[in-house]
């Protein structure tokens, strides 16, 4: 098994990607910090999530899902 930190097809430590979403509500806008962790080389990324903890959350359950499946 290899660290969860990693991506478990090429063991490139995964990277936290930023970006940004916005909501329009006439007359006014909302921009909010979005966050996902994926592998470097595109292997895998998790959804985006408003929290880097949530994201993070996220690629640990979608690794664990990814070794699971590979082993059956």
């Amino acid at each position: 098994m290899t660290s969860r930190i990693v991506c478990p097809f090429c063991d490139e430590p995964a990277v936290i990607k930023k970006s940004s979403t916005t909501k329009y509500h006439w007359p006014t806008y909302t921009t909010t910090t979005i966050y996902a962790y994926a592998c470097p080389k595109g292997h895998l990324q998790s959804a985006w999530y408003s929290s880097a903890e949530d994201a993070f959350k996220a690629w640990l359950h979608l690794v664990k899902m990814t070794e699971q499946e590979n082993k059956s």
